[in-house]
């Protein structure tokens, strides 16, 4: 059986391998508090992945990257009894992987979630319309943010959700359970004449790097344009803020929205879709 040792972030840029796997961009301005593990077997490098603690109560297995192909089954084993033995101290446990994902099926604990894809996009000041109807994101808008987040997943799920539940959602946004919440850089577009949210686009900081959490558009104002126009307005923001990438998540069956994406310069992060589980008791 192979061993899994935690490492340094030094110590992996210092290795050439992980780094070239990772790559030097992700490495040069990662801020985040990830702990990073190599496996071994008999001395020699087979394999890494990281861990990180999102939402204070859930941890996260990611960068899962198996280096010598041989040893496939023991490096995903050694990640899945890791998972199993911490699984008393986290609400959930989250396993993200790209080449691994019939391995993973294959664990009774382990249940698969859904395909998404990491993009990423560069980060550039675009001259936009300013405009009244823009407002950044504050504690005044919890409420209306509430209904359009209500009236956008109903769309998505087609089913009716729970206002509590959302509420609650938008609670532990603003009380950054969800990564510190990037308030100068999210926004929203009200339409005045009925005084309600029809957009937003929420940013945080997830491992010291924006992320964007939400991106809504009300139903009755879809395909006209408001994703995009919130989305440069964050960009803008955060470019002036000294950002140079904005990330996010999107499930890889979700069309339209990385339609959107891909036409706003976003790039897949990682080559192909990831495949995500969680641990079940």
């Amino acid at each position: 059986m192979g061993d899994t040792v935690m490492i340094t972030i030094n110590h992996l840029k210092d290795t050439s391998t992980l780094s070239c796997f990772l790559g030097q961009e992700y490495l040069k301005h990662y801020t985040g508090n990830k702990k990073f593990y190599i496996q071994l077997l008999d001395n020699k490098l087979i394999g890494f992945f990281s861990t990180v603690v999102r939402d204070r109560t859930e941890l996260w297995i990611e960068d899962i990257n198996i280096i010598s192909r041989e040893h496939n089954e023991l490096a995903i084993d050694s990640i899945y009894k890791y998972a199993v033995n911490n699984s008393t101290d986290f609400s959930a446990i989250y396993l993200l992987s790209v080449e691994n994902v019939e391995l993973l099926k294959k664990y009774k604990k382990v249940k698969y979630f859904y395909n998404s894809f990491y993009l990423c996009k560069a980060l550039n000041c675009k001259k936009i319309r300013k405009s009244e109807e823009f407002l950044k994101l504050n504690n005044s808008l919890k409420e209306k943010l509430s209904i359009l987040m209500k009236d956008s997943y109903d769309l998505e799920k087609n089913k009716s959700f729970d206002m509590k539940k959302v509420t609650k959602q938008i609670d532990s946004i603003f009380s950054n359970k969800q990564g510190h919440l990037l308030q100068d850089s999210s926004f929203v577009i009200l339409d005045q004449k009925k005084d309600k949210i029809i957009a937003a686009s929420i940013i945080t900081l997830r491992d010291g790097r924006p992320f964007l959490l939400h991106l809504m558009v009300h139903p009755e104002y879809q395909r006209i344009g408001l994703g995009r126009k919130v989305l440069e307005h964050s960009s803008n923001s955060l470019h002036e803020n000294r950002y140079k990438t904005l990330e996010l998540y999107v499930y890889e069956k979700n069309t339209k929205a990385l339609d959107l994406y891909y036409k706003n310069e976003f790039k897949n992060y990682i080559a192909g879709s990831i495949g995500t589980f969680r641990l079940t008791n």
